[in-house]
């Protein structure tokens, strides 16, 4: 019969549990340190470039913005805003998709109406130039 063998010669089980200890260490630091926190996306709307509320992207809601003969049904649901339905004629902020990411924006050019996302994630790239 041959005696224990150790594969890796020169390292104790003191140097595994080690490197353990490291290990789990670093994973905490990470998680607690340095790992990215998300901040509460919000979105900003604005009217012939005037701010006129901020909401949190976390409360479902429906509201109406108007400018003059231009009306804009705005919903919030699900952390995404989007225009349900708006009186313009070439329906582009209705078509547009529901933005989450910070820095996305749905412009309604006839109702001088912006919505930006701010906080929370960022978008993946659309395209990079170098």
């Amino acid at each position: 019969m041959r005696g224990k063998t150790n594969r890796f010669p020169g390292v104790t089980g003191w140097d595994v549990a080690l490197a353990v200890v490291f290990l789990a260490v670093a994973a905490l630091i990470w998680v607690l340190l340095l790992r990215p926190h998300t901040v509460a996306s919000k979105a900003e709307i604005k009217l012939n470039g005037v701010l006129i509320g901020t909401y949190e992207l976390s409360e479902d809601s429906e509201f109406t913005v108007t400018n003059g003969d231009h009306a804009n049904t705005v919903v919030i649901s699900d952390g995404e805003i989007y225009v349900k339905s708006a009186n313009c004629p070439d329906q582009y902020c209705v078509k547009h998709a529901a933005v989450k990411h910070s820095g996305e924006c749905i412009v309604c050019l006839p109702a001088k109406l912006v919505i930006t996302v701010t906080g929370g994630e960022e978008g993946p790239v659309d395209a990079y130039t170098g």
